[in-house]
């Protein structure tokens, strides 16, 4: 009935939306841009440096820091030292790179930063020398791709969510479907995210893609004790209901 509704309103039924079309000429240019890719071969020494931060040798990274290797010295898929040991939680081998002159930003042909890797790892420790070298707290992997605050906190990584906001992550920042941080702590019944959002200034009134609220999915989903936290930052109980107007068109690449 909700569906019937929101077509009544002007938004897209499924079968009107194309699913995984690409014309002609976007295969072309993705082609075209995949021959041209810059590639960046790493040398001897740089290629042992790789290995032994994929393998957490700091000695071994040591060594090779010392006969030249480029701390940004990067593999075949564009990973760059930091970002093995940022994957593996390695923090001496991070510190030896950072200390060497390794971007904290350096990403691989994915998209995907050190600081992105060690986050949707739980790596919290990692997270925290990260950010303190100087890291995007908001870095996407892509424009329309979450942050690391939003991967964080959809797996549960609380610490790692704090440390991110500690450093000035947004916390408003959306997932691919439009629900906000704050909605992911309420769905994965995250008090304690969800007090350090609210206290960094999060929406308590900010609805998902449907037009439902937080407090409307704590009241939903039977947990009081974050519908009580919702109220005393300030959700509305008539904010809570569905609002047809507000949400925005079925896209069936959300699911």
């Amino acid at each position: 009935l909700a569906l019937r509704d929101r077509i009544e309103q002007g938004a897209l039924a499924p079968e009107d939306v194309p699913r995984w079309f690409t014309t002609p000429l976007e295969v072309a240019e993705s082609t075209r841009d995949g021959r041209e890719w810059p590639r960046r071969l790493a040398t001897p020494t740089d290629q042992a440096l790789l290995d032994a931060a994929a393998t957490g040798d700091p000695s071994r990274v040591r060594d090779a820091l010392k006969q030249g290797a480029h701390a940004n010295a990067v593999d075949s898929l564009g990973r760059t030292p930091l970002l093995l040991a940022a994957r593996s939680g390695d923090l001496e081998t991070a510190r030896l790179l950072l200390r060497a002159g390794a971007s904290a930003d350096g990403r691989d042909h994915a998209g995907a930063t050190p600081l992105s890797a060690a986050a949707v790892r739980g790596h919290a420790a990692m997270v925290a020398l990260l950010l303190k070298a100087g890291a995007d707290a908001d870095a996407r992997t892509a424009p329309g791709e979450p942050t690391p605050l939003v991967q964080a906190a959809r797996l549960g990584h609380t610490e790692v969510a704090r440390a991110l906001l500690a450093a000035g992550a947004s916390p408003e920042a959306l997932d691919r479907s439009g629900d906000s941080v704050l909605l992911i702590a309420v769905n994965t019944d995250q008090p304690v995210l969800l007090d350090e959002l609210l206290r960094r200034g999060a929406d308590p009134n900010r609805p998902d893609a449907s037009g439902l609220s937080a407090l409307y999915w704590a009241e939903q989903q039977n947990r009081p004790h974050l519908a009580r936290r919702l109220v005393a930052a300030g959700a509305r109980a008539e904010a809570r209901q569905l609002n047809l107007r507000a949400a925005r068109p079925y896209r069936t690449e959300d699911f």
